[in-house]
C-alpha cells in the first residue's frame, strides 16, 4: 500500500523525500515518486514528503531526524507542521538547527518538556533499542501524536496492519487501488500521544493496534514574537500571521488583525476552520457511504 500513499502524498511536498523502518534511513532530494524503492527485507516504515519552509533543501534537512536518548535508544521521527518556537530554542539550548522540526526529536531524545513546543502539526518516531532488525529483543516502538489542531488520521486494515497519514482521503484512496480495506478510523485525540503495538504474531501474519497513552503538553500554536508569513484562505479572504494594526477581529472583536481588510484573528480563524473541517470530513463520510454500502466505524481502544 506504501507506492499507493507515495502517489497520493507526493503533493504535499516536492522539494525531497525520506522515509525509515526504525532502523535503516533513506532520504532523497526530489519527488518522492522519482526515487521511491524500499529494501526488500523493511517490514515497516514511516515516510516524509517535504515543502521546505526552514532550511536549504537537501538530504541533511529532510526528515526523518534522527537523536540518541540518555538510555542510548535511538529516536527517529518525521513531522508534518511548523515549530515557531524554532529560532528562541537554537538561542536557549545553543542549537545550530536549520529545519524547525529537528527540536522536536532533540527535545524527546533529552526528556525535555515538550511545552517549549509552540506550534502545530502531526509527529510520527520510533524509539529504537535494538541495532538491528535481526536482535531477538525490542522491536522499534512507533508513537503518533498531533497537536494545537493539525489533522493526523490513523485507520486500521482488515489485513491486521495500521497505515496513518495527515490526510485521510489518501489513505482511502491507496486502500481502494491496493485492493485492500479499512476496517475502521481511530479517533485520534490532539495532544495525545499514541503508541502502535504488535498485538498478535506468527509465522505467516502480524495484527497491529493503537494504544492511546494520554495527555501530552505542547506549547501554544503561536508565539508572542513570531513573525512568519504563512498565508491561509477564509471566506475568501486572504490571512497572514505576524504584523497587526488597530482593526479588530470580526469574531472576537478584541483582537488586532494582520490587515485592515482581514475579518478573523489567528485563533478565531484557526477555531472556524476546524470547525468547518469536521463539517466537511463528516459530509465526506456520508458520501463514502453513500458510494461504497459499507460505512467505516471507529476504531476502539484496548
Amino acid at each position: 500500500m506504501s507506492p499507493m500513499l507515495a502517489w497520493e502524498m507526493e503533493k504535499r511536498g516536492q522539494h525531497s523525500w525520506g522515509t525509515t523502518d526504525g532502523y535503516e534511513i533513506v532520504k532523497h532530494v526530489g519527488p518522492i515518486l522519482d526515487t521511491y524503492e524500499l529494501p526488500n527485507h523493511w517490514k515497516q516504515a514511516i515516510f516524509h514528503t517535504r515543502h521546505a519552509t526552514h532550511g536549504d533543501v537537501t538530504v541533511v534537512n529532510q526528515h526523518p531526524f534522527e537523536f540518541q536518548a540518555a538510555d542510548n535508544a535511538r529516536i527517529i521521527g518525521i513531522h508534518n507542521g511548523i515549530i515557531t518556537s524554532h529560532q528562541g530554542l537554537n538561542t536557549k539550548y545553543s542549537r545550530d538547527f536549520p529545519v524547525d522540526s529537528m527540536h522536536v526529536y532533540a527535545h524527546i531524545a533529552a526528556n525535555l518538556p515538550l511545552s517549549e513546543l509552540t506550534g502545530y502539526g502531526a509527529l510520527a518516531w520510533y524509539r529504537v533499542i535494538d541495532p538491528t532488525p535481526d536482535s531477538l529483543g525490542t522491536p522499534p516502538v512507533l508513537h503518533l501524536a498531533r497537536f494545537n489542531m493539525y489533522d493526523l488520521h490513523v485507520a486500521s486494515l482488515k489485513s491486521g496492519e495500521i497505515v496513518f497519514a495527515s490526510l485521510k482521503e489518501p489513505i482511502e484512496k491507496a486502500a481502494r487501488w491496493a485492493r485492500t480495506e479499512i476496517e475502521c478510523f481511530y479517533k485520534v485525540e490532539e495532544n495525545h500521544l499514541y503508541t502502535v503495538r504488535l498485538a498478535l504474531a506468527d509465522e505467516t501474519d502480524q495484527l497491529y493496534e493503537l494504544a492511546d497513552g494520554g495527555p501530552v503538553s505542547f506549547g501554544h500554536r503561536w508565539t508572542t514574537t513570531h513573525t512568519s508569513y504563512t498565508p491561509y484562505i477564509y471566506t475568501g479572504v486572504t490571512y497572514q500571521s505576524g504584523k497587526s494594526d488597530k482593526s479588530k477581529c470580526l469574531q472576537c472583536k478584541t483582537t488586532g488583525l494582520d490587515k485592515p481588510e482581514h475579518l478573523y484573528c489567528h485563533t478565531c480563524y484557526a477555531k472556524a476552520r476546524d470547525a468547518a473541517r469536521r463539517v466537511i470530513e463528516s459530509y465526506g463520510y456520508a458520501q463514502s457511504r453513500a458510494k461504497t454500502g459499507n460505512p467505516i466505524e471507529v476504531c476502539g481502544y484496548n
